[in-house]
C-alpha cells in the first residue's frame, strides 16, 4: 500500500463493453464491465462515446475503486463543510458483495468519523471543486482573483446539483439537501466553509459578507430547485411528491410559492 501522504490508487481507466470495431472483449475488459454492473452506486445505462461503452457515472465508479490509506487527505463530496479529513485508519470490507473499506477519517471541522468506502462520496482533497485556500497568496481565487472570481466561488452550487449526467431525481435531492444550511450562526460558517474550505471563514470575511452571500447563494438555490421541480412535476409528479414530503420547510415553502415567483 502507499505510504502516508502518498496519492491515492486507482484502477487504470478501461473500456467498458464490447470495443467499436466489433473484437471480442479482452479479459480486463470483461472484468471492468462486471465491476460496473455490480457496482451499487452507478447508474445502470451505459453511453456510447468516441467509439467505447463508458459508464455515465465513472467518477462513483473511481470513488468505489479508491485504495484509501492512512495519511490521505480527502474531501466528503455531500459534506464539504466538514472540511478536509485525514485518514486514520482503513479496515478491508464488503458491502452488497462488493470489496470495499471502512475508514476512520478525522475532519478538521467535524471531527473523527467512520464511513464506509462503498456509501461516502469521498475524493481527494486535491481534486476537490471547492477552493482549499487557508493562506493567501495571489494565486488564491478568494484574494487574487478579484471580485468576481469571489463572487463565483460564493454562489456556486454544488455539482451533483446539476450534472446532466446523473438522474432528474438525485438532482433534486442533492437541492434539498441545501436546505440545510441557513443564515444562522453555526450554520453559516458550514456553508461558508462547504463554499471556500476554509476551516475558520471568519479569518477571510466579515460576518456582514458572508450574510450577504448567502442571501443572493440562496437566491441561486431556489431557483435551481424550483426548476428541478418543475421538471419532475412533467416527468414524474409522484416522485415529486415523495420527496418533497420529507424536505426541509423552507423548501416546501419555495415549492408552494412556485406560481409567483417563475425561474429567473
Amino acid at each position: 500500500p502507499p505510504g502516508p501522504g502518498a496519492a491515492p490508487r486507482f484502477l487504470p481507466p478501461a473500456p467498458v463493453g464490447p470495443p467499436a470495431n466489433g473484437a471480442p472483449p479482452t479479459p480486463s475488459d470483461d472484468l471492468h464491465l462486471r465491476t460496473v454492473r455490480s457496482c451499487p452506486t452507478l447508474s445502470k445505462t451505459v453511453h456510447r462515446s468516441t467509439g467505447h461503452w463508458r459508464s455515465r457515472r465513472t467518477r462513483d465508479l473511481d470513488m468505489l475503486l479508491t485504495n484509501w490509506a492512512f495519511g490521505d487527505k480527502v474531501i466528503h463530496s455531500d459534506r464539504p463543510e466538514w472540511g478536509v479529513g485525514h485518514v486514520t485508519a482503513t479496515t478491508p470490507d464488503v458491502h452488497e458483495g462488493t470489496p470495499c473499506q471502512r475508514l476512520t477519517v478525522r475532519f478538521e471541522r467535524a471531527g473523527i468519523k467512520n464511513l464506509s468506502s462503498a456509501l461516502a462520496r469521498l475524493i481527494p482533497a486535491a481534486n476537490a471543486p471547492i477552493m482549499i485556500a487557508k493562506e493567501a497568496d495571489l494565486s488564491d481565487p478568494l484574494m487574487g482573483g478579484g471580485k468576481n472570481a469571489q463572487r463565483d466561488i460564493m454562489l456556486a452550487l454544488p455539482q451533483n446539483t446539476t450534472d446532466p449526467f446523473t438522474t432528474l431525481k438525485s438532482r433534486l435531492q442533492a437541492t434539498l439537501r441545501l436546505f440545510r444550511f441557513s443564515d444562522q450562526a453555526a450554520s453559516l460558517m458550514e456553508w461558508a466553509a462547504a463554499q471556500t474550505g476554509l476551516v475558520d471563514p471568519l479569518s477571510r470575511f466579515t460576518r456582514q459578507e458572508l450574510e450577504d452571500y448567502f442571501k443572493r447563494w440562496a437566491i441561486v438555490r431556489d431557483d435551481q430547485l424550483r426548476k428541478l421541480c418543475n421538471e419532475m412535476k412533467r416527468q414524474d409528479p409522484a416522485g415529486l411528491a415523495t420527496e418533497m414530503k420529507g424536505a426541509h420547510r423552507q423548501a416546501i415553502s419555495v415549492y408552494k410559492r412556485m406560481d409567483q415567483y417563475p425561474i429567473r
